[in-house]
């Protein structure tokens, strides 16, 4: 979907945090609309020359970006120390 090309300011993928795939969690209180209108902008802000399939951004101008559109206040201060799967469940492992 459009919000792939961000995801990682936006979800927090279960392949990375827990070794499974199929799984993932918003990383802040966005509405779809909200998320969608913070992805069309940061999309028109990229630098030129760049490819459209080269469209990093790291947190602080992802926040920057959100700041200044206004919605500051649904961003979460979630740290973002990696999840660990329940006792007992062995991680798995990638081929």
């Amino acid at each position: 979907g459009a919000l792939s090309v961000y995801s990682n300011l936006f979800f927090r993928s279960g392949s990375i945090a827990l070794g499974e795939t199929g799984w993932w969690k918003l990383l802040h209180s966005f509405s779809p609309a909200v998320a969608a209108h913070i992805n069309q902008e940061m999309a028109r802000d990229r630098p030129k020359g760049r490819a459209r399939n080269q469209m990093s951004l790291d947190k602080a101008l992802f926040v920057s970006k959100v700041t200044l559109l206004g919605y500051k206040e649904y961003i979460s201060d979630v740290l973002e120390a990696p999840l660990k799967p329940p006792e007992g469940v062995a991680k798995k492992r990638r081929r």
